[in-house]
C-alpha cells in the first residue's frame, strides 16, 4: 500500500504512470487512462480491500470467499496481492503448490473475467464490439471498474 500511496504522489508531479508499481496491477499500464485519478481510485479500492481483509482476519476466516470483491478494482488489486504472496512464498524457499494457488484463486475469485484485460487479442481499447464485448462486468471501460457488483454489500456484515 505504501507503494501505491507513493504512485499517487509521483503521478502528481506529472511523472508516467508506467513507472509506477500500481502499473504492474492494471492492464496495458501505457494507456492514457491511467492518470493521477485513476491511480487515486484504485488506491482507494485497494484501501477498501485491505480494510475488509484486515477484518475477515479478525473474524477468523482463513481467507476470503469469492462475494468478498466489490469491483473489478478490487478484483485487479486482490490479483497483485495474491501475486505478490506467491513471489514472497517463492523467495522464501516456500512455494505455493499449484493446488494451493488453485485453492486460494477459487475462493477469492468468483470468475476470473478480469484476467482477460491482461490478453492482448481481448484489450478492446479500441474495439468495443470486439472481444471485450465477452468481458462482462470486466470491461475495459475504467471508469466501470470502480462500479460496485453489489451495491451496499459488505461481505463481512
Amino acid at each position: 500500500m505504501d507503494e501505491y500511496e507513493a504512485d499517487v504522489e509521483r503521478l502528481g508531479d506529472q511523472r508516467p504512470f508506467t513507472g509506477t508499481c500500481m502499473a504492474l496491477a492494471v492492464t496495458d499500464p501505457s494507456h492514457q487512462a491511467y492518470d493521477a485519478g485513476f491511480a487515486t481510485r484504485f488506491l482507494a479500492s485497494t484501501r477498501a480491500l485491505a480494510a475488509r481483509l484486515e477484518r475477515a482476519q479478525a473474524l477468523g476466516w482463513s481467507y476470503p470467499c469469492a462475494p468478498f470483491l466489490t469491483s473489478v478494482a478490487e478484483e485487479m488489486a486482490m490479483w497483485a496481492i495474491i501475486q505478490e504472496a506467491y513471489i514472497l512464498a517463492n523467495d522464501a524457499s516456500s512455494p505455493f503448490t499449484q493446488d494451493e494457488q488453485a485453492g486460494l484463486e477459487e475462493g477469492c475469485f468468483e470468475d476470473l473475467d478480469f484476467l482477460m484485460l491482461f490478453e492482448q487479442e481481448k484489450d478492446g481499447f479500441a474495439d468495443e464490439e470486439g472481444p471485450a464485448s465477452q468481458l462482462g462486468p470486466a470491461s475495459p471501460d475504467f471508469a466501470s471498474w470502480f462500479e460496485p457488483f453489489r451495491p451496499g454489500f459488505d461481505p463481512t456484515d
